[in-house]
């Protein structure tokens, strides 16, 4: 598969994408836009991007440096952060359960934002 970004604009603090995406003859090409976070991580389509990035203020961002889609983010508005996929979504903030994994209640409570990221990293690895 070959992509050619066609054009870019700004959207809320990331970057709109036009793509064209070639997976065999260029008359089969197919043109998208996709939005991608400041760390270069898809995010998704503009809809996709607009529930995340608008309505729930955050900003998306890689869950492993080497991986292409964002699947965290943090809003500063909510002061949580956040683990998904296309399965699923939580958030997690100072105060609330500490995530490990599904089958490991560990029954502690979330003492810091460092610690609300690690449970959102541990959600978003465990619905993936």
């Amino acid at each position: 598969m070959n992509i050619e970004i066609l054009e870019t604009s700004e959207f809320h603090g990331c970057e709109l994408r036009k793509e064209r995406v070639s997976t065999g003859p260029p008359d089969e090409d197919i043109i998208w836009e996709m939005v991608y976070a400041p760390d270069g991580g898809l995010v998704g389509t503009i809809q996709e991007a607009h529930r995340i990035i608008v309505k729930l203020g955050i900003l998306p961002e890689k869950r492993l440096s080497h991986s292409n889609g964002c699947s965290i983010g943090f809003s500063k508005k909510s002061q949580k952060w956040y683990g998904w996929s296309h399965r699923a979504s939580q958030s997690f903030v100072v105060g609330g359960f500490y995530f490990k994994d599904f089958e490991t209640s560990i029954g502690r409570r979330i003492q810091n934002l460092e610690e609300a990221k690690e449970s959102a990293v541990n959600f978003a690895a465990s619905v993936s």
